[in-house]
């Protein structure tokens, strides 16, 4: 009914010891139910064998987490069926710190910039269904807005085995030397840690739930290329760019885009800058966090916790490499 009801629910069913936590929900309802089943396990890091499994009913706007599992949008049915049917997989945790604030636990993406301004301000025409993330785009392209920031990564190889390059939970990153760091004004930041995380925005193959790394595309206001004046991307640039992210498999097809960067990272900082146009919140699974300007530093937790209700379509595919029944 009101924001927090979802941590108090999973604090609730953590002490009930149910066998599996299902939310007939979107995204957001399940982040807070993760944060309470995690709070009431008493432990620091999420470990999957310690935490009941979780499991969704699409009943949202985006429902990235279903899509991902192979069930529509809006098709409660055929996640209901997965879900008596036991198939389940390990799911990669992003491990979020911001001083002053609660470590939090996302299972989706982190966002900020024009993606979690479209997402948090589109809130209030939720009546319109997926639609409001259409009306959003549109009124965030026409503002125009750039954020500075400073985003700092550790990259990977995309071609190494998923379970090389996943971090040992709770590892110092600050003492890993093969920090990367991109300093610029920048029009959006994303990042994953599953194949797909809205109707038509699927990162193709290489992506899965248990690889143990972010898929992160970063919007970049300037263009990189030698020579090139540094200049913000015109309102049909960024129109075609939001277009591309709204195309299937884009990233690994390698469409084309000056404004787009792709990376494959194991951990990340975000760090905006007070000269920004606008003041844009981070966005974790839909869900606004309170400081804007404090520096957000995220590390992956390699299958942190299980999830059910896989279809048996996507159970055969590349998404997961952990696919069981249970």
């Amino acid at each position: 009914k009101s924001g927090g009801d979802g941590v108090r629910l999973g604090e609730m069913a953590f002490q009930s010891d149910h066998d599996v936590v299902v939310c007939v929900s979107g995204d957001g309802v399940l982040h807070e139910v993760l944060q309470g089943l995690v709070k009431a396990s008493g432990e620091a890091l999420p470990q999957s064998d310690l935490l009941p499994p979780i499991a969704i009913v699409p009943a949202g706007s985006g429902n990235g987490l279903s899509l991902s599992l192979g069930h529509g949008r809006k098709n409660p049915a055929s996640s209901v069926c997965a879900l008596i049917d036991g198939h389940g997989a390990s799911l990669d945790l992003a491990h979020i710190t911001q001083q002053g604030q609660p470590d939090r636990f996302s299972f989706l993406t982190v966002s900020w910039a024009m993606v979690s301004d479209v997402d948090l301000e589109s809130e209030k025409w939720r009546s319109f269904g997926s639609a409001r993330f259409t009306v959003g785009a549109v009124i965030s392209i026409f503002r125009c807005a750039k954020y500075g920031c400073t985003i700092d990564y550790i990259p990977v190889d995309e071609d190494t085995a998923f379970d090389s390059h996943a971090p040992h939970k709770g590892s110092d990153l600050s003492k890993q030397e093969d920090w990367h760091r991109i300093d610029d004004d920048v029009l959006l930041f994303l990042a994953t840690n599953v194949p797909c995380i809205g109707e038509g925005m699927h990162f193709g193959t290489g992506v899965s739930f248990g690889d143990g790394t972010f898929d992160i595309v970063i919007g970049r206001c300037h263009n990189e290329t030698p020579n090139a004046t540094k200049t913000m991307p015109s309102r049909m640039a960024m129109i075609k760019l939001f277009d591309k992210l709204s195309s299937i498999n884009w990233l690994h097809s390698r469409i084309a885009s000056r404004h787009l960067e792709y990376v494959k990272a194991k951990a990340f900082r975000i760090t905006p800058k007070a000269t920004n146009d606008r003041q844009s919140y981070f966005d974790i699974d839909g869900e606004k966090l309170p400081d804007p300007t404090t520096p957000l530093q995220a590390d992956v937790l390699h299958c942190g916790c299980s999830i059910l209700g896989v279809s048996q379509s996507a159970s055969r595919t590349q998404f997961f490499p952990s696919s069981s029944t249970v």
